[in-house]
């Protein structure tokens, strides 16, 4: 009966160590596109630091616009941005 308890144990402490890095790795990374992403346009002011600003080519940057393109590759979409000169013509 030790024996038992034993193996039970092992298998149990074992399979806690490895499920949580299983449910992680297979999280952490987006399942293959299925079809062509769809595209999105999304307006952004054009200066709102730390959350919107444009580079030097003119393209947006900024913590939300990392967030936005995070979501955009795990939801397979492809976001097309208008920058907009203030909030009320983003808006």
């Amino acid at each position: 009966m030790g024996y038992y308890r034993f193996i039970i144990g092992a298998t149990l402490s074992v399979g806690s160590c490895l499920l949580p890095k299983a449910i992680i790795s297979s999280v952490s990374q987006p399942p293959p596109p299925l079809s062509p992403p769809l595209t999105v346009t999304a307006a952004v002011p054009r200066y709102f630091p730390p959350t919107y600003s444009v580079d030097s080519q003119g393209n947006p940057e900024g913590f939300a616009i990392d967030v936005i393109e995070a979501v955009a590759k795990r939801a397979n979409l492809e976001i097309k941005y208008e920058i907009k000169e203030n909030w009320s013509d983003a808006v």
